[in-house]
């Protein structure tokens, strides 16, 4: 009993720069290279467990989350789930190139996400563990010109290349201020959160569902919903 007792008083009493250390610890065993621990988040789990926001020293800008088991050090994590959204973010983003607009693009997983360690794996086989999972997009964009139809031909070609997915849009216009908001506020979350919602509850916001590479709305559909903003 004293034995248990001790272990149990040693997981309850973690320091954070200790908390730091093995977190970066787990996560190099489990993935085979290192990382650099941002935040130690505030306690929510008990004593049983504490969450860190993570990256790989060699991707500073690939943030994302893992819950540590303080006993055993096993680790839950968004690592590949971010890997994933990230390669999806640069695909789209080359799709954008003739929107008229300065945007910031933020990709995220919607619904329970499949359990792989293949930190490797590609968009498509990521998206074939679970046909039902669904990735939504988050466009932000400051309106360079306003016609409606290049707008719509600008968004037209967002998911070449990614047609195994399927999901949502959501494109806010904003101006330069609200952008620089949305801007901080990804610099230090990995995810959307009530903060995030109450930061965007007035911004102007078309959702859009897309599948199979095709958005969901037809060009007038589109026309009427931004003709007061554009």
């Amino acid at each position: 009993m004293a034995i248990i007792t001790t272990s149990v008083l040693t997981a309850c009493g973690v320091e954070p720069a200790e908390k730091e250390t093995r977190a970066e610890a787990a996560l190099a065993r489990k993935y085979g290279q290192a990382f650099d621990v941002l935040q130690v988040y505030p306690q929510k789990f008990g004593d049983l467990y504490y969450e860190v926001q993570a990256c790989p020293v060699d991707e500073p800008l690939l943030r994302f989350s893992a819950v540590i088991d303080t006993e055993d050090d096993g680790v839950s994590d968004t690592y590949v789930e971010r890997r994933v959204c990230a390669a999806i973010s640069r695909q789209a983003e080359e799709n954008l190139d003739k929107l008229p607009a300065t945007y910031y693009l933020f990709v995220g997983a919607a619904g329970p996400q499949p359990i792989t360690e293949d930190k490797d794996i590609s968009i498509e086989d990521y998206a074939a563990l679970d046909p039902l999972n669904m990735f939504r997009l988050e466009l932000f964009a400051i309106p360079e010109g306003r016609d409606p139809a290049a707008w719509y031909q600008g968004m037209g070609n967002l998911f070449s290349g990614l047609e195994a997915l399927r999901g949502n849009v959501k494109l806010y216009l904003v101006d330069e201020k609200q952008m620089d908001a949305i801007q901080a506020y990804f610099e230090l979350n990995d995810e959307t959160n009530f903060e995030y919602l109450e930061l965007t509850k007035e911004f102007f916001c078309l959702e859009i569902p897309y599948q199979q590479g095709v958005i969901g709305l037809t060009e007038q559909v589109f026309a009427d919903a931004v003709k007061e903003v554009l």
